[in-house]
């Protein structure tokens, strides 16, 4: 993750906005990190792409200037677009890993009811997960110890020993390693 958010930060620009797209090409959710991807380009990518249903094997489609990046998990499409050059495989690899962070919230499913039923929940995820086109946290265990479904918080966001572990967990060198671990 350290290393994926270290390219990112050398990439002279990313994302402009995030959509997730029904498989009809009926917008979901949108959130627009940058304005210079609008409503236009994207009637355009959801006539020519999800609903003609052409070209969906092939993961970039430029239209209009714009870069659409896009996967398909089930009956959703989740797209990327942007006016500016980006590394296309960070890009797949962030809506892969979207993909994850939003399964871990929903038991493991990820379909048209469950962004219906969440769509606040996913708003909230995605300010999180990505900053004006940038990804940030990405990882599911540091996310929900503050981004909670319903009213139980799991922590109290006054409680300053609480507040510095989240940072140390959200900004550490290793994710994928635990804590405490010492070898000789």
């Amino acid at each position: 993750l350290k290393l994926f958010i270290e390219i990112v930060g050398h990439v002279a620009a990313m994302i402009s906005s995030i959509l997730l797209i029904n498989i009809k090409g009926e917008i979901l959710i949108w959130r627009a990190y940058k304005d210079n991807v609008g409503r236009p380009e994207w009637s355009a990518f959801c006539k020519r792409v999800v609903e003609a249903k052409e070209s969906r094997d092939k993961p970039v489609q430029g239209i209009n200037g714009c870069h659409f990046v896009h996967i398909t998990q089930g009956d959703i499409v989740l797209v990327a677009a942007t006016k500016d050059n980006v590394n296309v495989i960070l890009v797949i690899k962030l809506l892969y890993k979207m993909v994850e962070i939003f399964k871990a919230y929903f038991g493991g499913s990820f379909d048209e009811n469950q962004i219906r039923r969440n769509f606040v929940l996913i708003y909230e995820l995605l300010d999180e997960i990505i900053d004006y086109g940038y990804p940030q946290i990405l990882e599911s265990d540091v996310l929900k110890k503050y981004i909670t479904q319903g009213n139980n918080k799991a922590i109290d966001l006054n409680d300053q020993e609480q507040l510095k572990k989240i940072i140390v967990q959200a900004t550490g060198v290793c994710s994928w390693r635990a804590e405490g671990i010492k070898h000789r």
